[in-house]
């Protein structure tokens, strides 16, 4: 592939170890998500992640970003506490970095609630994904897509609770 062809070349002259070789990690690991090999997808997100911690430390954009997709990782492998783990160290570095909440906080949120909806924790879902709303209506201009992911859970959350009218005013 030419993603490895060009990482290999970044590997000889820089060093496997190099920052460089994160930005190849988080592409293989978007493609293999894409692909549902979540398996691999987080062990490249890891990798990644960990170059990036190397060489900005601990409360980065990047790290953020990465701790970002390897709780999504884990939540579609199932791994749904250690998912809630990587979502609550995505808050704190998201605490550190940001004046106010952002719209990665957004989908931290929902990746939190979609593991509480998993473990049949339909109120602490329901908060959830409410807060995230919240953060998307601030940030975002109305009709934007990322609202559909938000307003899919939600839906999800209602139809558990047997409440259909809510769910589908959430799926129009």
């Amino acid at each position: 592939s030419y993603y490895r062809k060009s990482h290999a070349i970044t590997q000889r002259d820089l060093g496997p170890e190099h920052f460089d070789n994160a930005v190849y990690y988080s592409n293989y690991a978007n493609c293999f998500l894409g692909q549902g090999n979540y398996l691999e997808a987080l062990h490249n997100y890891s990798e990644a992640r960990d170059r990036y911690f190397k060489k900005f430390g601990k409360n980065h954009m990047n790290v953020l970003i990465a701790t970002h997709n390897i709780a999504e990782a884990e939540y579609f492998l199932g791994n749904y506490q250690k998912a809630l783990q990587y979502c609550e160290e995505g808050k704190e570095i998201a605490k550190k970095i940001f004046t106010e909440e952002e719209q990665i906080q957004a989908s931290i949120l929902e990746i939190s609630g979609l593991c509480k909806l998993e473990q049949g924790d339909l109120d602490s879902a329901l908060s959830l994904f409410e807060r995230s709303l919240q953060i998307k209506q601030r940030k975002l201009d109305h009709g934007h897509p990322d609202f559909s992911y938000t307003y899919l859970g939600l839906g999800r959350i209602y139809m558990e609770r047997k409440d259909y009218e809510l769910a589908l005013e959430n799926f129009d």
